[in-house]
C-alpha cells in the first residue's frame, strides 16, 4: 500500500492558492511575512493561519529567500514565476 492509495491530488480550480504577493512587504525590502502575519482579508486569514498553511507558506518564503540570496535579488523583488517549479517544493510540481 503507498500513501497515494488514501489521498487524492486536487486538480486546478479544486483548491485556491496564496500569492506570493501577500508574503511581500511593502516598506521594507528583505522581509517576507507568513502564516497570521501575511497580507489577506478576514476570511482568507480564517484559512491560511492553520498550521499546514502556515508551514507552506514558511517553506516558499525559504525557497524564495534562497533563491533571491543565490542571485543577488532582494527577495520582495522575486519573482514566484522564475523559480523554476522543480525548485519550489513538493507541493508545487
Amino acid at each position: 500500500m503507498q500513501l497515494s492509495d488514501f489521498f487524492e491530488k486536487l486538480k486546478k480550480g479544486q483548491y485556491y492558492e496564496i500569492p506570493y504577493r501577500a508574503l511581500v512587504t511593502n516598506k521594507l525590502s528583505n522581509l517576507l511575512v507568513a502564516g497570521r502575519c501575511a497580507s489577506g482579508s478576514f476570511d482568507a486569514q480564517a484559512s491560511f493561519r492553520i498550521q499546514p498553511t502556515c508551514m507552506s507558506m514558511g517553506e516558499a518564503a525559504g525557497i524564495a529567500a534562497a533563491w533571491g540570496l543565490s542571485r543577488n535579488i532582494p527577495v520582495n523583488e522575486v519573482k514566484w514565476e522564475d523559480i523554476p517549479a522543480e525548485k519550489r517544493s513538493y507541493v508545487s510540481q
